[in-house]
């Protein structure tokens, strides 16, 4: 055990699940653009209701296109795929920044 008694894993999740060791600020000259599933191709769903956590938080199946400033048509793009289930988060919460960091110090959407 470790500090207050927990285990690296206990500590983590605690982290976690309270947002406190979340840096939800988004890489500065990075434009974030919502795209739907009609656009993505991906099935639309919803959140488990006991997941929710506000009404824009119950909609699921869309991406985010992050694009750096100076990015154009010839720019190479980094496909970013997270493989949870987004059962406690969401792209939209917790990725983006880290999504938008990606984005601005590769140069690349």
């Amino acid at each position: 055990a470790g500090a207050g008694g927990l285990d690296n894993i206990g500590r983590c999740r605690s982290i976690v699940e309270s947002d406190s060791g979340l840096d939800q600020t988004v890489a500065p000259g990075v434009t974030i653009t919502k795209v739907p599933p009609s656009a993505t191709g991906f099935p639309a769903w919803k959140r488990q209701d006991s997941h929710v956590e506000s009404d824009a938080d119950r909609d699921r199946g869309h991406a985010d296109w992050v694009v750096p400033e100076g990015a154009d048509n010839d720019t190479p793009r980094i496909l970013y795929c997270h493989g949870g289930g987004y059962e406690y988060y969401s792209p939209q919460d917790v990725y983006r920044p880290a999504t938008s960091r990606l984005a601005g110090a590769s140069g690349m959407p």
